[in-house]
């Protein structure tokens, strides 16, 4: 709903008026790893410098591997104990990213890292490590591996928490679209 809500919003010819062929919109089933990376990779490719580039993900997250130093986001086709394989990592994501033109990035992110339940034993808690939301931040280059200039990340939580719902939706997507 989130995702659907706010795709219209920028589509609908009245608000932003983003074409058609300038968006891509994953919900559901279409919200795979290989779609989600795919549409990534899409981004890169076709964003020019200059260009806003705008991506929102609503999705629920959890430790990549067993220290929890790094990080995965949940998609329609993950499990987490298949979490390995079949989420997306963070450095999958900084990969997809890294040839990214624009420098007018914005990143809109409702994400829980604790988003999971297991049984599993020895699991460590997900941190946010150094250098949180890197994978869409960027590195200017510097020897401080700052934020790409102009690449912004506005987030519903840390992402330790579970963000506020709504009966129909969450409320950082209706505050996003309101």
């Amino acid at each position: 709903t989130d995702a659907t809500n706010l795709h219209k919003l920028l589509t609908d010819g009245a608000h932003a008026k983003i074409a058609p062929g300038d968006s891509k919109l994953l919900v559901g089933a279409e919200a795979t790893r290989e779609n989600t990376l795919k549409g990534l990779n899409w981004l890169a490719e076709q964003a020019k410098p200059g260009d806003t580039v705008l991506l929102a993900m609503f999705c629920q997250g959890g430790p990549l591997g067993d220290s929890g130093d790094r990080r995965c986001y949940f998609l329609s086709d993950s499990t987490f104990a298949g979490r390995d394989k079949n989420a997306l990592g963070e450095s999958e994501i900084t990969d997809a990213l890294k040839n990214l033109k624009s420098d007018r990035f914005a990143v809109f992110l409702d994400v829980n890292f604790k988003g999971y339940t297991t049984t599993a034993k020895g699991i460590a808690e997900p941190s946010l490590g150094q250098t949180p939301y890197r994978e869409f931040l960027g590195d200017d280059g510097t020897d401080d591996h700052g934020a790409s200039p102009g690449h912004v990340v506005f987030l519903a939580t840390n992402g330790l928490a579970a963000s506020l719902n709504l009966p129909d939706q969450g409320l950082f997507g209706k505050m996003l679209v309101d």
